[in-house]
């Protein structure tokens, strides 16, 4: 009765933070977008966006990245990460696709490289989506603690690929999550 009682209990735990992973998604220009509600540094969430055969999202326009940010505001988050590092070479922009970053939507004295920042987060409260660059943790903001469950990435897919496969690697992928951010 006990080990029956725990088995429950642990299915319900993983279906429930499953629910609180999947935020939101919808397709633009033929690629199709999920917001994942989970709090990780950029290399999890890196990493966990390859394991769904995707990407953390690149960013081309200014219409994209309304778009991007609406969706992620739509949500619930407050930031989120994106797909553009240079960790490589200091102030040398690249996506995580290999390609040249030719559109930016820095913020005011950003990116400032503030103690070795290297990947980029956007700010989804303030409605006009500017980037900043951080560490490589999703809590720090300035020194200043970043209350939980703000965090989330954006997923992009190139071809709009069926909900059905996304959501069965999801599942299939939650221990990685888990060992990523552990």
């Amino acid at each position: 009765m006990k080990k029956i009682f725990w088995l429950i209990s642990v299915f319900l735990l993983v279906i429930n933070s499953m629910a609180l992973v999947w935020a939101h998604e919808e397709i633009f220009r033929e690629h199709r977008y999920v917001v994942v509600g989970y709090e990780m540094s950029w290399h999890a969430a890196k990493a966990h966006a390859e394991a769904l055969d995707g990407y953390l999202v690149t960013i081309g326009d200014e219409a994209e990245n309304a778009f991007v940010g609406n969706l992620v505001k739509r949500s619930g988050y407050r930031f989120y990460w994106i797909g553009l590092t240079d960790e490589v070479e200091e102030g040398h922009f690249v996506w995580v696709t290999g390609k040249e970053s030719i559109y930016t939507h820095f913020g005011v004295n950003e990116p400032n490289n503030l103690s070795n920042e290297d990947y980029i987060e956007v700010f989804a409260e303030w409605g006009n989506f500017e980037w900043n660059d951080i560490y490589d943790e999703c809590n720090r903001h300035g020194g200043h603690f970043v209350p939980p469950n703000t965090h989330a990435f954006v997923v992009e897919f190139d071809r709009i690929t069926t909900k059905v496969i996304i959501r069965r690697k999801l599942a299939t992928t939650w221990g990685v999550i888990k060992q990523l951010t552990n």
